[in-house]
């Protein structure tokens, strides 16, 4: 019905369109003034704004094949939200946190749902691993001699 009047949820009056960017979700208000003795006649709208995402930023990473078990969300970039799940190189589910002395290397992705109409997002954490030298170890070189 035309001739109404829309209101915020906090009783504001506003033009009917709502920016998710900048307005607030809640119970919109449409009233239609009557003439006496009619009441006035009104309408509610709930209106839900759901947040983008963020699974992080991709990475890359190098550890030592004797390295402590790596927590795989805080080697991504950004700020990785802590609801997203894990799939390792071959797209199986994957705990999150990456032994490199038994887990495989490769993409392991990282993806987080998101509410509809917002998209879900993935962030990708590549890992390699390398027999690093530790302290007490002696390298042994095919060119090495013993004496």
């Amino acid at each position: 019905m035309t001739g109404g009047a829309w209101l915020y949820p906090n009783d504001a009056v506003f033009s009917g369109i709502i920016d998710p960017a900048s307005d607030p979700a809640g119970a919109y208000q449409y009233i239609v003034t009557a003439s006496a003795p009619c009441a006035n006649d009104t309408a509610f709208v709930n209106v839900s704004i759901p947040s983008a995402v963020d699974p992080g930023t991709d990475a890359a990473l190098t550890l030592c094949t004797d390295a402590v078990p790596l927590d795989m969300l805080g080697a991504l970039g950004g700020t990785p939200e802590a609801t997203g799940a894990w799939t390792d190189p071959n797209g199986q589910a994957f705990p999150g946190t990456f032994t490199a002395a038994s887990d495989p290397v490769g993409t392991y992705t990282y993806t987080v749902t998101a509410v509809l109409p917002c998209p879900t997002l993935s962030a990708t954490l590549t890992l390699a691993t390398d027999p690093c030298l530790t302290q007490g170890r002696m390298a042994r070189s095919p060119f090495a001699t013993m004496a």
